[in-house]
């Protein structure tokens, strides 16, 4: 698997982005996905989806 759970992630790519934590990695019909959580700038809560390596890329965390 490329990220694991815990990882911080940017969805970079579609008609939408912005960062997330990867919550679940697996195993689909044989390819990797990955549950990923989002928090919308201004609201509550979180939301998920899923998505394949492709259109996520590995964030560093920064203090603050």
């Amino acid at each position: 698997m490329e990220f694991k759970e815990g990882d911080l992630v940017e969805k970079f790519k579609g008609d939408y982005g912005g960062p997330g934590v990867v919550i679940k990695a697996m195993m689909l019909g044989g390819k990797e996905r990955y549950l990923v959580a989002h928090r919308i700038e201004g609201g509550f809560g979180q939301f998920v989806h899923i998505y394949n390596s492709s259109i996520l890329r590995l964030m560093e965390k920064t203090d603050g």
